[in-house]
C-alpha cells in the first residue's frame, strides 16, 4: 500500500469545509447556490472514497495479521 499519510491528513479538511460550505449554500435557498451545494457535496466525494479505501486497507492489514 503507498503511504498515503499526507492525502488522509488532507481529505479530512476538504471534506469537512466542502460539506459545511454546501449546508450553507443550501440554506441561502437560490437555484444557483443549490447547485453549488451539488458541486461541493461532489468535490468531497472523492477524499471521501479514498478514506474510505484507506480504512479498508488498514483493516484487511490488521485482519492478515
Amino acid at each position: 500500500m503507498p503511504d498515503g499519510s499526507f492525502l488522509v491528513v488532507w481529505s479530512v479538511p476538504v471534506i469537512a469545509v466542502a460539506l459545511v460550505c454546501s449546508a450553507a449554500l443550501r440554506e441561502h435557498g437560490t437555484p444557483v447556490s443549490r447547485r453549488a451545494a451539488r458541486v461541493l457535496v461532489g468535490i468531497a466525494t472523492l477524499p471521501a472514497l479514498f478514506l474510505a479505501w484507506v480504512v479498508i486497507e488498514v483493516v484487511a492489514a490488521l485482519a492478515a495479521g
